[in-house]
């Protein structure tokens, strides 16, 4: 958390709506609001690239604040999901483990599809020189819905849409 002490006069234009989404949308009080947009305003730094919107950094701060989460870990629980829910990744892992490379994710920003809001996560295979991607992971802030972007299709997909999908493909 910051060392100093904001108000609502003294924050940005943006953060300003995000605390007003917070109070409005998730009832929090003013306080509370700039409470939580201090959390996380080390990950409010590091993702804003002005096409973020603030109502997904609203949900995403609200989601975290009220499971505990602190603005520290909040991609370890990310990672966490989707290495319980996607089988998959643990193949792939397997597969660079036995390469001698390693498996990595990268949070790649915020989409909004069908008027719902994901985060954007690389998920691939680091080496020394570069890295290859394996896919594309959108998971909700509550980490409850995971989509994969199907590269031939070109849109993101249930992980059972896609499983069926590449069941056929084999």
């Amino acid at each position: 958390m910051e060392s100093t002490i904001r108000t609502f006069q003294n924050l940005s234009y943006f953060e300003k709506h995000i605390v007003q989404i917070l109070k409005s949308s998730y009832l929090h009080s003013e306080d509370q609001a700039i409470h939580i947009l201090n959390e996380y305003s080390n990950i409010l730094a590091a993702l804003k690239d002005g096409h973020e919107s603030a109502n997904a950094f609203a949900e995403m701060f609200d989601h975290a604040y009220r499971k505990g989460t602190s603005g520290f870990n909040w991609m370890d629980n990310i990672i966490d999901s989707l290495m319980r829910e996607v089988d998959e990744i643990h193949s792939f892992k397997a597969d660079l483990d036995k390469a001698g490379s390693r498996l990595m994710f990268r949070y790649e920003g915020n989409a909004t599809i069908n008027n719902k809001n994901y985060f954007r996560i690389y998920v691939g295979e680091s080496q020394e020189t570069h890295t290859l991607r394996w896919g594309t992971l959108f998971i909700t802030p509550d980490l409850k819905e995971i989509l994969i972007d199907d590269l031939i299709i070109e849109e993101p997909m249930s992980l059972m849409e896609w499983r069926k999908r590449k069941q056929k493909l084999n």
